[in-house]
């Protein structure tokens, strides 16, 4: 008798509990209860639990006053806040504001909820994961992710990435880029060949191209960049990947041409190789 009305309290307890979450959540339009709904993400778990409800349905104000706070709440209290944040951050930029600086956190499980959360927030979470693939400690992490959630919209950024300092070499970056590719359902020759209209430096064709190979859907379009780069790559590492890059492109007299200059040439002998190499894979092209 005594465990059944143990059980029959907490039962009563947790309705209780549910009854108080919902009449707290009717509070939200009040700024002074979405302000202490910030603090209490720091409670015990009764009351984060409310002020959770409080603020995911708080609107603009209590996104807000979550990118305003998010410096100074706990670890813990981040964690809890990222669930009320998924749900602002389908209208609101404070909350996508919070939920990147989530995914650059320290901790793994945070970044973990953080990209989890972008990802699910379609062409809003996008941006905000090409914003971070600059990031020099997530950004191989938001590539990656930005490449798989959103393939077609993730071409134009990786590429942007590639040409930024350091960027053309980031294995990451091409690896994104060719899962991009790959998967993509719009017309990424369009977008990259826009790109290359752009005249960007040969480092950044010369990683993109080597992230095409081995995609016969792209065939055309990586010919097309090492093309562009090839005669204008005058630093070993460049033209070490274009020639790599090379043995799996189409037929086009100047990548033929600029193979025999090096491979025939004084470059350095790891280059002459790489050219006679790719020489060699290109054979007759159709």
């Amino acid at each position: 008798m005594g465990t059944t009305n143990a059980r029959r309290a907490v039962a009563l307890a947790t309705v209780a509990a549910l009854f108080g979450v919902v009449e707290t959540a009717r509070a939200t339009a009040d700024p002074a209860a979405i302000a202490s709904a910030v603090r209490e993400l720091d409670a015990d778990h009764d009351r984060a639990t409310a002020a959770v409800y409080v603020l995911q349905t708080g609107g603009e104000r209590a996104a807000k006053q979550i990118r305003a706070a998010w410096p100074t709440i706990s670890l813990l209290g981040q964690k809890r806040a990222v669930g009320a944040l998924t749900r602002l951050a389908v209208h609101h930029d404070a909350a996508i504001e919070s939920l990147v600086a989530a995914a650059r956190a320290d901790d793994a499980d945070l970044r973990d909820r953080a990209f989890a959360a972008l990802r699910q927030l379609g062409s809003r979470g996008s941006r905000a994961l090409a914003a971070l693939v600059s990031d020099p400690a997530v950004g191989d992490r938001a590539a990656s992710t930005l490449a798989r959630a959103d393939p077609d919209f993730a071409i134009a950024p990786l590429l942007e990435a590639m040409g930024e300092p350091a960027g053309a070499d980031r294995p990451a970056l091409r690896a994104a880029l060719g899962n991009a590719a790959q998967r993509a359902e719009g017309d990424a020759d369009t977008t990259l060949r826009a790109w290359l209209a752009d005249e960007p430096g040969v480092s950044a064709v010369a990683s993109a191209s080597l992230g095409l190979v081995g995609l016969e859907g792209r065939r055309a379009v990586m010919t097309s960049l090492i093309a562009y780069a090839a005669p204008r790559s005058q630093d070993f590492p460049w033209a070490w990947r274009l020639l790599q890059a090379a043995a799996a492109a189409g037929r086009n007299s100047e990548i033929d041409r600029c193979g025999r200059r090096q491979g025939d040439g004084p470059a350095e002998r790891p280059l002459r190789q790489a050219a006679v190499l790719a020489s060699a894979a290109r054979g007759p092209r159709e």
